[in-house]
């Protein structure tokens, strides 16, 4: 099984972007303003605004998490396939010519 880079990096890209997406979200619900409504609408208003901005906050950590995982995962292999390249150099250089 052979790993292709745009399978790794493009969704750590993708979760990334999301990230900041839901930052925006979790910074506009907390600027989001009840007194609009009517009394009788403000404590419902108020309920879900306030449960909207935690699943925000929720989803901005999932979303970093994921992010840092893929990214942290294809560093790795980088570092592997680097390693695992230089040690085969070694190996061709030790065993002699070819005939």
């Amino acid at each position: 099984m052979t790993t292709e880079w745009d399978d790794i990096w493009t969704p750590a890209t993708w979760w990334g972007e999301l990230d900041t997406t839901m930052q925006g979200v979790r910074t506009r619900l907390g600027n989001l303003g009840v007194s609009a409504f009517g009394e009788s609408v403000r404590p419902a208003a108020t309920t879900f605004v306030e449960a909207w901005r935690g699943y925000a906050d929720e989803s901005v950590e999932i979303c970093a998490g994921v992010a840092e995982a893929l990214t942290t995962m294809a560093v790795d292999v980088d570092r592997t396939d680097a390693e695992i390249a230089q040690a085969f150099e070694g190996l061709d250089g030790s065993v002699g010519e070819a005939r």
